[in-house]
């Protein structure tokens, strides 16, 4: 086994080259500085259903959080927002998103565009069914509307369920949102299985393109499940293509499948005949390894793997992953990251400006099942190993982590369970990058 994991890592190291990335580095873990977790909700109610993770996004040192909380009743739930303009040293207070309030809300997700203005989605039942709905702001948070006529919008609009919606920004304030779908949209979807939908559009007109159906063209074409997606574009060029990922339903296990929407059908990445894969997440990042007309983009992605009777995270990278690709280049063998022996779940990821890139999972404690940690492992300048950013006290439980970066700083937010009492909420870290040892 350990041979196997060095020849693995000699492969990653390549695949990392650039900008003086390609080579580990051992460092004293006493050296390594991280900050004290504290928390940004008071209710003790937090949601921590997986489809409840708090929703993070960075822009230069600001930083908006959304979470769901039941209402007092317990009849609905409601999105809070708390937002930092200090790289996190100080939150505003957790305000409702007044557009939530009133249904079940699930699944937030917020992004930022770099003139600030913030796009907010969500799932809820309000119309019967769960759909898909947006909102944005122009003053941080304070106040949220689609537009001059609509308070929020129905993105997905039909009649079925959608559910696990995602989206990214690109840097000319274009978005694109994916969710996972049982609906029947113009022949396309088999009523009863589930699909990946995309759209996408611009914040500063809020036109918005045709759905279109990017799972069915794949091996399972429509007759399996695919569900809980991850999308990306690349942040430094205008919109050409969007990296979708999502987990599929197979004859034999469940995998997780990667389109690029306009050079090739779905190709399955893990590819596994006798294990599920599961839980993905993708980032787009520049990359100086690569040649030809849409040369420098690196694409990464991440998801739950069973080995060795745990399931680990695993990562996967395909260098050019450009419009005139025909296989976007995955490598063969991917990097288990994680190398834990107890099990992990959730893996999200962020890069920031500089090309850094950050991985978060939540990850059984091995003195205590019923417990578990945050984990990060951080690529500046070198690829590193697993640090446990979490509280260290026993009776505090962490899970469903999200995290973000800028060019100082990572910072992470996840739902922390008190085992004593059964509360419940978000927590806040920041991680200097000036202070992160790899190890």
């Amino acid at each position: 086994m350990k041979t196997r994991m060095i020849v693995i890592t000699l492969a990653f190291i390549a695949l990392l080259g650039f900008n003086g990335i390609g080579q580990f580095q051992q460092a004293d873990a006493t050296e390594t500085e991280n900050t004290q977790p504290s928390a940004l909700s008071t209710s003790g109610m937090v949601c921590e259903d997986i489809q409840c993770s708090p929703a993070l996004a960075v822009r230069n040192g600001e930083i908006f959080a959304a979470w769901v909380e039941p209402t007092e009743d317990g009849q609905a739930s409601v999105i809070k927002f708390a937002s930092s303009t200090d790289e996190g040293n100080t939150f505003s207070a957790p305000q409702a998103i007044e557009v939530t309030i009133g249904s079940h809300v699930q699944n937030p997700v917020v992004g930022v565009a770099n003139n600030g203005d913030l796009l907010l989605i969500w799932t809820d039942d309000r119309d019967g069914d769960m759909d898909v709905f947006a909102s944005t702001s122009q003053d941080n948070g304070s106040t949220w509307r689609w537009d001059e006529t609509e308070a929020f919008h129905n993105i997905s609009n039909n009649d079925g369920d959608s559910l696990n919606p995602t989206l990214d920004l690109g840097f000319d304030g274009t978005f694109v949102i994916a969710w996972s779908d049982d609906s029947f949209v113009d022949g396309l979807n088999p009523a009863g299985y589930r699909n990946i939908f995309v759209c996408a559009g611009r914040l500063d007109d809020l036109a918005m393109t045709q759905t279109f159906n990017v799972s069915q063209g794949s091996v399972t074409a429509s007759r399996y499940q695919a569900e809980a997606p991850a999308i990306a574009v690349n942040p430094n060029r205008p919109l050409s293509a969007m990296f979708i990922v999502w987990e599929q339903e197979g004859t034999r296990a469940q995998d997780v499948f990667f389109h690029q929407t306009t050079a090739f059908s779905p190709i399955n990445v893990s590819n596994n005949d006798d294990t599920d894969s599961k839980q993905v997440d993708i980032i787009v990042r520049m990359s100086d390894q690569t040649s030809g007309p849409e040369s420098g983009q690196q694409v990464i992605t991440v998801w739950i793997e069973r080995v060795d009777g745990e399931d680990q995270v695993m990562l996967s990278i395909a260098n050019d992953s450009g419009l005139a690709l025909t296989d976007p280049g995955f490598n063969d063998t991917p990097l288990n990251l994680s190398q834990s022996d107890e099990s992990t779940a959730n893996p999200i990821m962020a890069v920031n400006e500089n090309n850094n890139f950050f991985v978060a999972w939540t990850q059984e404690d091995e003195s205590a099942r019923s417990r578990s940690t945050i984990q990060l492992v951080s690529m500046v300048d070198v690829l590193g190993l697993p640090q446990e950013v979490s509280s260290s006290d026993l009776d505090l439980s962490a899970s469903n982590v999200n995290v973000g970066a800028d060019n100082n700083n990572v910072y992470l937010i996840w739902v922390e369970e008190n085992l004593t009492d059964g509360s419940t909420n978000i927590v806040f870290s920041k991680q200097n990058l000036d202070s992160i040892r790899i190890f």
